[in-house]
């Protein structure tokens, strides 16, 4: 038996269990398919009937999926924790989006 599973959108798979209705035969083995789609599964179907059954959980993100900048203007001063500073800083200062080195 193939299965495909797709989580909505923010979910990935966390277990995926086939067990015979009657609960009498050990639970079935569920293993990828090697070569199919992401999200295809595939077991030996038993002599009997199965229940299959999904667990999903949240998503944990895996890169940087968008990014927005904004040109600072105005001279404002930041220190490399994002903090602004004054102008008497000394050390590598973030000035309109460029570090520079204050001595």
């Amino acid at each position: 038996m193939t299965l495909t599973v797709t989580p909505d959108g923010g979910y990935e798979l966390e277990s995926l269990t086939v067990a015979t209705e009657d609960g009498v035969s050990s639970r079935a083995s569920v293993t990828t398919t090697e070569g199919d789609e992401p999200g295809t599964y595939t077991f030996e179907m038993p002599a009997a009937a199965v229940r299959v059954e999904a667990t999903f959980k949240k998503a944990t993100p895996t890169g940087v999926t968008d990014l927005s900048t904004s040109n600072l203007s105005g001279g404002q001063r930041y220190n490399l924790m994002g903090q602004p500073v004054r102008k008497d800083y000394k050390g590598i200062v973030i000035v309109n989006g460029k570090k520079i080195i204050v001595r």
